[in-house]
């Protein structure tokens, strides 16, 4: 059982896993009191692996297998599905604009996201081995990623757009 909490630190996640399935909850508090809803949706075999809120806190991102869910924190409506293909999605970080989810995959890969749309938005093979951590900078131009054989990388997400720019491929 792990708990994440928002930045306002006025709601918190809680995510277990009984029985090898994942169960996904959300618990609104306020002053120390439940006020809200819980909302338990399985979402498959494998247990969530991260979860993330956006800076506003309205928006919550969790990933279990090869998936991410963008939900609405009020509601618990799910406003978009992010599906990496084949390999399983190993961590999550969303810009400080709250307007970019970034992935990082048991296949290497970093991918881009659109919040609220899903829709992807860049994609490349980041490391030699399973990325296991990836977070923005303050600024969120640069994001960093973290890698199973003890490598970090920095990139630079200006020049990654503008180098997509100039394949036709700009998001």
């Amino acid at each position: 059982s792990s708990d994440v909490c928002s930045s306002d630190l006025k709601q918190l996640h809680h995510l277990h896993r009984p029985d090898r399935l994942s169960d996904f909850e959300i618990f609104l508090v306020k002053v120390g009191r439940l006020f809200g809803a819980k909302e338990k949706r399985y979402l498959n075999e494998w247990m969530v692996r991260a979860i993330a809120f956006t800076p506003d806190s309205r928006l919550v991102v969790s990933a279990a297998d090869n998936c991410a869910l963008i939900r609405d924190v009020a509601s618990g409506k799910e406003l978009a599905e992010c599906n990496a293909g084949e390999k399983n999605i190993t961590c999550i970080a969303i810009s400080p604009d709250g307007r970019t989810l970034a992935t990082g995959d048991e296949g290497r890969m970093i991918r881009l996201w659109d919040i609220p749309s899903g829709r992807q938005l860049a994609f490349w093979e980041a490391h030699d081995a399973e990325v296991t951590a990836v977070a923005f900078s303050p600024d969120g131009r640069t994001l960093a990623t973290g890698c199973d054989d003890g490598t970090f990388k920095l990139w630079n997400l200006p020049t990654i757009r503008r180098k997509l720019s100039a394949m036709g491929l700009d998001w």
